[in-house]
């Protein structure tokens, strides 16, 4: 029998690491909650892009840091897109208040709520969806 040399491979794990610390985490989260009760909860968008910059960007895979590149902009002029389609879609629940002997109502509010049900998951999978394209690995998305 002959010796044949095997290649072996050796397997290197790229860890992810984490360089954050939560007192810092908490300073953002208090400055965060003190700029949003003046503007009654405007500025929640830039609240949220902060805390993810500063999260996203203390995690390195390879020792090189991850860049979130979404901005406040953005989630605001979202929301302000979609609150015309949730008034449209709470008017039914609205109306049944108002005029509850109607038997149209509870049709239109049964059916407004599945169609809620719905636009909520579509609402988590745009919100997963903008999140995992606005997140940059060594200039990659």
């Amino acid at each position: 029998m002959s010796d044949t040399t095997s290649q072996t491979t050796k397997l290197r794990a790229n860890n992810f690491t984490y360089t954050g610390s939560s007192g810092k985490i908490f300073l953002i989260w208090l400055t965060n909650l003190l700029l949003m009760i003046p503007t009654l909860g405007i500025y929640r968008f830039w609240a949220k892009t902060r805390l993810r910059k500063y999260k996203i960007g203390n995690l390195s895979l390879a020792k090189d840091p991850f860049e979130y590149s979404g901005t406040g902009m953005e989630l605001f002029i979202g929301f302000l897109k979609i609150i015309p389609i949730i008034l449209m879609l709470m008017l039914p629940l609205i109306m049944m208040s108002v005029n509850p002997g109607n038997w149209i109502w509870p049709a239109l509010y049964t059916l407004s709520l599945l169609v809620i049900l719905y636009f909520v998951q579509v609402a988590k999978y745009a919100s997963a969806r903008y999140i995992s394209n606005r997140i940059k690995w060594r200039g990659i998305r």
